[in-house]
């Protein structure tokens, strides 16, 4: 899986939880900074006219660097370690969990730093039940879906425990998720694909007039 861009504070939308129920939440929304430079009217104006806002609080910690750092939750500190080791293994490292698909297995290719080995090939039960994990059922539902005379539901269990010790499927309140990514991986969009647009240095205009064709 492409790890993403960046990190970034929780978004505030207009309609959201969080805009309807600005007091609940301890928030004082205000329009985003930038589109102050776009619409050159008043503050409550431009409140009543954006879908994204900033919360003033937040917007006062961010812009004194010092207090931000201090005031950074250890959570978020965690995380933000976790990102980056992400992102390095990503573009460093190209560490791939994916999968294969043939008429009568599934072949798995890891090479994660923690995978448990470099590939796998399921077959039989174990090959219907991790495909069948690609929509997250509930323990529950494989169990009854998989045991049958010749199948106890021990034996489900014990392939899905395989699973989770070798690290290609995870278990997130009762429900099992198959981690391999289907082959073939597509490319990833460039950042001229982004719909929202994109500001180019003068030097880069012509990679998008080739990117247009």
């Amino acid at each position: 899986m492409p790890r993403f861009l960046k990190m970034v504070p929780l978004e505030f939308c207009r309609y959201s939880v969080y805009h309807e129920n600005q007091n609940l939440f301890g928030l004082k929304l205000r329009a985003s900074s930038p589109f102050k430079y776009v619409y050159p009217i008043k503050e409550e104006e431009l409140d009543d006219l954006v879908y994204f806002f900033e919360d003033e609080e937040r917007v006062r910690s961010e812009r004194n660097p010092i207090v931000a750092f201090l005031t950074e939750r250890q959570a978020f500190k965690i995380l933000r370690g976790r990102f980056n080791a992400w992102r390095e293994l990503f573009w460093q490292e190209n560490a791939i969990l994916s999968m294969t698909l043939t008429d009568d297995e599934v072949i798995i290719k890891d090479t994660r730093p923690v995978a448990v080995d470099s590939s796998y090939r399921l077959k039989g039960l174990k090959r219907d039940i991790y495909l069948a994990t690609d929509k997250a059922p509930s323990r529950d539902n494989l169990i009854s879906r998989f045991s049958s005379g010749a199948v106890s539901s021990s034996e489900v269990e014990a392939i899905c425990e395989e699973f989770l010790i070798n690290k290609i499927a995870v278990e997130i309140d009762g429900r099992f998720l198959a981690l391999a990514v289907r082959e073939p991986i597509p490319d990833l969009p460039s950042a001229l694909e982004y719909p929202g647009g994109v500001v180019l240095p003068d030097r880069n205009v012509h990679l998008y007039k080739q990117a247009l064709g």
